[in-house]
């Protein structure tokens, strides 16, 4: 899992976001620190194929509800099959 920042930017890992949960998912976050307004938190998250999306979403809920009022961008694999909506209840959920 990598993350490119900009060395132009102050920024910090936010460990408590980045985290790798077994046979399930991969998440890594920084903070970007910009002057004169709010921090900024960028995420970049792998959903292993074929793992539960139920469990992915309680650990996704889990990390980016406790981030108070901070601008937040996340991105990255989710492995999701969109367009399979019908499939799946939970998938409706993620959009």
């Amino acid at each position: 899992m990598a993350l490119f920042v900009d060395e132009g930017f102050t920024h910090q890992l936010v460990d408590s976001m980045s985290v790798v949960i077994n046979d399930v998912m991969e998440c890594i976050t920084v903070e970007i620190n910009i002057e004169k307004m709010k921090n900024v938190l960028v995420s970049c998250v792998y959903r292993k194929p074929c793992s539960n999306i139920d469990t992915f979403m309680v650990n996704m809920e889990r990390l980016f509800t406790t981030t108070e009022q901070k601008v937040k961008y996340v991105g990255g694999d989710f492995n999701i099959d969109l367009l399979n909506s019908n499939k799946q209840i939970l998938i409706n959920s993620f959009t």
